[in-house]
């Protein structure tokens, strides 16, 4: 209804060059959802694996892990939630007695902290700049820039609509270029700007 409502504000003349915008704002903002998922996935994965190594139980390290990959989309927050679980599985001993771990390691509260860390230098570092970053057509270097401005301009608010409000403006941008060149709009724009100096 806000779709329709804004449209219907729109000349007849850019009615289809605000309808194609919009469109693409809509297809970012969707990649940029799908992308987070991707990234909590592989986050999950990362933290099953390495609970799995440090000695946890197979069903114990695959719930952790899920759900640090889930809560991994909430800042700052959400990566504690799968640490406290970890280090809790640990403090408040478990895991049973009589498990004989895969590889001979035997759960402790350093092991869950080094992969808690592992986790997420892993996912700063190389995950979230790629994946965020092929999923809504910016470059790593972007999407790290953006998250750290927009964290120091605007706190908690700024670090979670850096990336999608960057995207949305760049594909804003590009698209308006496209529509108006094509539409021959831009051109007709700078001609009656250039008749005017001449005037």
């Amino acid at each position: 209804e806000i779709k329709k409502g804004f449209l219907s504000l729109i000349p007849n003349k850019y009615f289809e060059m605000s309808l194609i915008t919009l469109s693409e704002v809509d297809n970012i903002f969707g990649n940029y959802i799908r992308g987070n998922l991707l990234e909590s996935l592989i986050i999950a994965i990362i933290s099953i694996v390495g609970f799995y190594i440090i000695g946890f139980p197979p069903i114990t390290a695959l719930v952790i892990g899920l759900i640090n990959g889930l809560t991994n989309a909430i800042p700052y927050v959400g990566p504690l939630i799968g640490l406290v679980i970890g280090l809790a599985v640990c403090i408040f001993k478990l895991i049973p007695p009589d498990y004989v771990p895969l590889f001979g390691i035997e759960a402790s509260i350093i092991g869950v902290i080094i992969v808690a860390i592992f986790a997420q230098v892993l996912d700063n570092i190389a995950i979230k700049p790629t994946v965020i970053g092929k999923s809504v057509n910016l470059h790593p270097l972007v999407v790290i820039l953006g998250v750290m401005a927009g964290s120091k301009m605007f706190g908690f608010i700024g670090l979670l609509a850096a990336i999608p409000v960057i995207a949305i403006i760049k594909v804003v941008i590009i698209t308006l270029y496209k529509q108006l060149k094509g539409f021959n709009l831009l051109s007709e724009h700078l001609i009656s700007i250039n008749f005017k100096k001449t005037e």
